[in-house]
């Protein structure tokens, strides 16, 4: 049963991986002399900003690559914009293993790619690379400056902030409907930093733009998940002079759970963590002519995991998923004789792997194996495993 499961789900894995397709996405850019070409371009949600990017003329067209001195503009039909600047980048590691006491920010000029994450007479922008991330203004059609924001180690060895942004912002958002508690409540984040902006550009009566992925307002999700398996149940007893082995017959068990998912603001969305709290119940009966052997297990999981989906177009998508599942067992016996000998079951953590397809963000299917775990966790005499496969039904509710 074992090697059959295993078997069934690496087919499955090696299936979604065969058939996963590049997402291209219908948007634009922009040459150096002004000519707007119509494209579909690969996006993987950069977390770290390109120096290029690849695209098709056509759906099925041959793949291109143009590179950021060739393109002043690109962007995504309804989504992302991205312009071409030379502008101040930061050089201060983000990383707390790599801070020190040099309050101040440091720079260089480079010519990069900005995110426009909002557009009008007060403009944000964003960039990001493997040192930090730089949020920049612009107003009106002014110069394009750093929001000065810094962690750095004080003489007393403890974490503080440089806050510039902070005030800079003071004096350059000027309405109002912006008091100074709005300022002093701001974080050096997207959503907060957009927010000001939208709020100031609101207030100066003025046309803007707000840019966001078609995925930035489906960052969370709940979903009901039902589901039914096969699973298997082991009992061997580490003892070569006496014999007490038990294999159970393989049997179904029932479950339902809630999963809370949170995709990651990059890649597309590609990524996602997840828990799901599950009730599981398995219930199994062995008959060896000398006594009855049952086991009542129930309990509930708590699988914390990861998830990568891949896309197969606007509505389907195929999805992987590992994860370390917590037992917590609750009215839960393994009995001998009647029950005149019984143990109470303390399992072991273990395993999870799933793979599935998802469609329109609603309905979702999942085929799921469980790694061993040992269900007489305290009982040193005696070695169990239970493990199975599991067929999951998903239901998101928004």
């Amino acid at each position: 049963m074992k090697n059959t499961q295993i078997t069934i789900f690496l087919c499955l894995a090696m299936t979604v991986s065969a058939f996963s397709q590049i997402k291209y996405e219908k948007g634009y850019f922009i040459t150096n002399v002004g000519e707007r070409n119509e494209v579909f371009i690969k996006n993987v949600g950069w977390k770290l900003y390109p120096e290029s990017f690849q695209y098709r003329a056509s759906e099925t067209g041959d793949v291109e690559s143009v590179s950021i001195t060739k393109v002043k503009e690109f962007g995504f039909d309804g989504g992302l914009k991205y312009i071409r600047e030379t502008v101040p980048v930061t050089q201060s590691s983000d990383g707390l293993q790599t801070l020190n006491q040099t309050r101040d920010p440091s720079y260089i000029t480079e010519q990069v790619f900005l995110k426009v994450l909002v557009e009008g007479k007060a403009s944000l922008y964003h960039y990001a690379n493997k040192d930090a991330t730089t949020f920049y203004v612009r107003m009106d059609d002014g110069e394009i400056k750093p929001l000065e924001y810094r962690e750095y180690i004080t003489n007393t060895n403890r974490v503080a902030e440089n806050n510039r942004y902070k005030q800079q912002l003071l004096n350059a958002l000027n309405c109002e409907s912006i008091t100074l508690k709005d300022i002093e409540r701001l974080k050096y984040t997207q959503s907060s930093l957009r927010s000001i902006f939208e709020s100031y550009n609101k207030c100066s009566t003025v046309d803007y733009q707000s840019y966001k992925s078609k995925g930035a307002q489906d960052l969370f999700g709940i979903s009901i998940r039902p589901r039914v398996g096969f699973r298997s149940f082991n009992v061997e007893l580490k003892n070569s002079f006496q014999q007490d082995n038990v294999e159970f017959d393989t049997e179904l068990s029932y479950g339902l759970g809630v999963e809370l998912e949170h995709k990651l603001a990059f890649n597309n969305g590609a990524w996602a963590i997840l828990v799901e709290p599950t009730f599981q119940y398995y219930k199994a009966e062995k008959d060896n002519g000398s006594q009855v052997i049952t086991t009542d297990y129930q309990s509930i999981e708590l699988p914390f995991g990861v998830r990568h989906y891949i896309f197969l177009g606007d509505l389907s998508q195929l999805f992987l998923n590992v994860s370390y599942v917590v037992d917590l067992p609750l009215n839960a016996r393994y009995e001998r004789y009647g029950g005149a000998s019984f143990f109470d079951i303390d399992s072991s953590n273990n395993l999870a792997f799933g793979a599935g397809y998802r469609y329109n963000d609603k309905i979702a299917l999942e085929l799921r194996y469980s790694t061993n775990r040992d269900l007489l966790n305290q009982f040193e005499r005696y070695n169990t495993k239970y493990s199975g496969l599991s067929f999951v039904f998903g239901y998101s509710l928004f």
